[in-house]
């Protein structure tokens, strides 16, 4: 296992689960060794080359067969979510909800971006969807904010 980790950065990252019955059984068998490390080259390559955001992982069981599981980090923004509940939104205090919860979607974007997990539309996107929440907001500024009196009520129209 200490020449493997050695000799491939795909075993040395932890990315690498391989059968001690079939490492066993390489020890003896210079087919079975062959074999273990045509398929930790093939991994290799593949290995070296993930993106940003991906991950892989390799398992290989008693028999030497190899299963190759990868996946890749994405980041979107539900802008229909977001548009139904800005537009379910009546009070102040139900629009700085929804702004509240586009910051996050922004900041969660913006991230994406830097990583590689979404492009400049999804940040768009999340920026279009605020300054329609802010126009919104400014629409129902007039109203007056949630009170003690009215909470109970408010509570009840948003749950049902």
């Amino acid at each position: 296992m200490k020449y493997l980790q050695k000799n491939f950065s795909v075993v040395a990252s932890g990315s690498a689960e391989i059968s001690s019955k079939y490492l066993r059984e390489c020890l003896k068998d210079e087919g079975k060794q062959q074999k273990l490390f045509e398929n930790l080259q093939a991994a290799e390559k593949n290995f070296e080359s993930l993106e940003k955001g991906q991950t892989m992982k390799i398992k290989i069981d008693g028999e030497g067969n190899m299963i190759v599981e990868s996946s890749k980090t994405t980041v979107t923004f539900n802008e229909s979510k977001r548009k139904r509940q800005l537009a379910a939104a009546k009070t102040f205090a139900d629009v700085q909800f929804v702004m509240n919860l586009l910051q996050t979607d922004l900041e969660e974007c913006e991230e994406g971006v830097k990583n590689n997990w979404c492009d400049e539309e999804e940040v768009k996107k999340v920026k279009a969807m605020i300054e329609c929440a802010k126009q919104t907001l400014q629409k129902v500024s007039g109203e007056k904010k949630s009170s003690p009196e009215n909470f109970s009520s408010e509570v009840t129209e948003i749950l049902f």
